[in-house]
């Protein structure tokens, strides 16, 4: 039947100390992916959204060039301006992408929400202010870089066309450092995308076809709108509470009518109230909430 070792009691405690590292190896482990998981989820999709401005302009560039040096160094004046709204929509943005992810870890969803349209409207009247300014005095920017006649009216005829569009450039910029501080950045990311391909696109049928500049710039001027209106949704028809995701408003609001609870609101957010306060990992969410 097998003799008995006076050291078998040490081995189960070997054995169950050997279990309990590996269990908290495992828990580590699983702590990290979820960290790198959150990282990416955010800068990844974040770096999309600047690599896109830049890959535009820079084939945008290209296609302008097929119309002479002159009316290359036009269209990049205009374009120093619009690139220069980057940095500018990002000093409104990114601050506001900090007040709103502190809003919504502290649960205060009213103020964070509040935040998210202000600086929206702020950094979309900002951009409008300068585009419109720089479409009626284009020569005013233009002169400080050339006195090229082509390149002024290059500029002038790109400043005239897309600069009415830079508001939105100022909303889709915003909403996307939004994005950051709730950790929703899909709809940014496709609008920038979107703007991305219609004005690639527009540039390169114009330029197969002919057009001249000003079909050029009408597509990068169409693919500005389009990353003004496709951030939009983020902010109109998702609200989050920054706990177990986010739900549409006219949804909840059919499950509260149909069902007769299950839902409660706080500060005008909806939130599943048997889900826990927060969560922030989607295998916590899934496990808890049932999501």
């Amino acid at each position: 039947m097998g003799r008995w070792f006076p050291n078998q009691r040490c081995v189960g405690f070997v054995n169950t100390e050997v279990i309990q590292r590996g269990q908290s190896l495992d828990l580590l482990t699983e702590q990290i992916v979820r960290s790198v998981y959150e990282i990416l989820r955010v800068g990844g999709m974040s770096s999309l959204v600047s690599a896109s401005t830049n890959i535009t302009l820079a084939i945008t560039t290209g296609f302008v060039g097929h119309y002479g040096v002159s009316a290359l160094a036009g269209y990049g004046a205009g374009a120093r301006l619009e690139f220069l709204l980057v940095s500018l929509s990002y000093a409104i943005g990114g601050p506001a992408g900090i007040l709103i992810g502190t809003s919504v870890g502290a649960h205060h969803n009213t103020r964070a929400l509040r935040v998210a349209w202000i600086g929206t409207l702020v950094a979309g009247l900002t951009a409008e202010t300068i585009g419109l300014a720089a479409a009626c005095w284009p020569g005013v920017w233009l002169s400080t870089f050339t006195r090229d006649p082509v390149a002024l009216a290059t500029g002038s005829t790109y400043l005239r066309t897309v600069g009415p569009f830079f508001g939105f450039f100022g909303v889709g910029y915003a909403l996307y450092c939004a994005g950051q501080g709730t950790s929703r950045m899909q709809w940014p990311v496709t609008g920038a995308l979107v703007r991305a391909a219609i004005a690639i696109a527009g540039g390169f049928l114009v330029t197969r076809f002919g057009n001249g500049t000003s079909g050029i710039f009408l597509a990068v001027a169409a693919g500005m709108a389009t990353f003004g209106f496709l951030s939009l949704p983020s902010l109109i028809w998702w609200v989050g509470d920054g706990s177990c995701g986010q739900h549409p408003r006219a949804m909840i609001r059919t499950r509260n009518q149909e069902s007769g609870g299950g839902y409660e609101s706080d500060q005008g957010v909806a939130k599943q109230s048997t889900c826990p306060r927060g969560l922030r990992y989607p295998l916590q969410q899934e496990r808890l909430c049932g999501g």
